[in-house]
């Protein structure tokens, strides 16, 4: 990861999903991670940094997981010359 960025949810807070940037013919280019409070409450501040912080994409897209569950991974698909083009969360 670049220097400076953050991908770990602080102790006080659960993982409820990821949000990732797309850009149309490179794939996912960017994503942070969506978290609330372990109190279940909304937090005032819900994302962690940008990875990259690239701002050329295409589209934003929230992967997160149902109510009652936690993440217990991310399956992704690579694709040549372009990286990653596609992932989602496992989740119990």
């Amino acid at each position: 990861m670049p220097k400076g960025s953050n991908f770990s949810v602080p102790n006080e807070k659960l993982l409820t999903g990821i949000e990732v940037k797309e850009q149309a013919g490179h794939g996912i280019i960017d994503m942070r991670l969506i978290y609330k409070g372990k109190d279940e409450t909304s937090d005032h501040n819900p994302f962690s940094d940008w990875v990259t912080n690239n701002p050329e994409h295409s589209e934003i897209i929230d992967l997160t997981i149902p109510e009652q569950t936690y993440a217990i991974g991310i399956e992704g698909k690579e694709q040549g010359c372009f990286g990653i083009v596609n992932f989602r969360l496992a989740y119990s």
